[in-house]
């Protein structure tokens, strides 16, 4: 009777620990699925992944580079 409890208790712990190693398997970042990647792509085995914060600081330096030109004596 008591081998067969150590029994019991011995596989319902090697059982809560088998499920809880397996539950916590971790989610793969995916960039189709994340609402502030604009685009991406793979180049030189690296991933390469345009944001919503890269498009506004690329604007940015565009309006900067177009104000510099207005402002530019060599233009004037």
């Amino acid at each position: 009777m008591k081998d067969r409890l150590l029994f019991l208790v011995l596989t319902l712990i090697y059982m809560l620990t088998l499920f809880h190693f397996l539950g916590c398997k971790s989610t793969p970042y995916n960039p189709d699925t994340d609402p502030d990647v604009l685009d991406w792509y793979i180049e030189d085995n690296d991933t390469i992944i345009y944001k919503k914060q890269d498009s506004i600081r690329d604007a940015r330096e565009r309006w900067e580079y177009h104000r510099s030109l207005a402002h530019d004596s060599l233009w004037e």
